[in-house]
């Protein structure tokens, strides 16, 4: 039986962007990451559950999704939310290192790239 999404992961991607698009400061960089970073692990945990039974709601659950995207074949797709789940790490943890717009807008391309291309690699 499949949940009832009431929230779209694809809207935090479009915030993403939204404030991309607008703003031009390192916090605006962090957020996009972040965002960009959520949209994609939650959409995969909403293509994942059916097939391989609910995901943990607690500190494990991306490591979870990455777990339950390797199990299910999606290995490029699972490359690239560990990427961004590394970029996400610098941009919310590591306030020492400097966060650039060519991040943010690498997160964006690789978020858009696994809303185009994830739910076909996952079997």
């Amino acid at each position: 039986m499949s949940k009832s999404i009431i929230f779209e992961p694809k809207e935090f991607l479009k915030i993403a962007e939204d404030i991309h698009d607008t703003l031009s400061s390192e916090a605006a960089y962090r957020t996009v990451i972040n965002r960009s970073f959520l949209s994609v692990v939650l959409e995969a945990s909403i293509l994942l559950e059916p097939l391989v039974g609910e995901l943990p709601t607690d500190h494990t659950f991306y490591q979870k999704v990455e777990e339950a995207l390797s199990k299910r074949n999606a290995i490029k797709s699972k490359d690239k939310v560990s990427t961004l789940r590394s970029l996400r790490i610098d941009a919310d943890y590591r306030v020492n290192e400097p966060i650039t717009k060519n991040k943010a807008d690498w997160a964006l391309s690789i978020a858009k790239y696994l809303f185009d291309h994830m739910k076909d690699e996952i079997v």
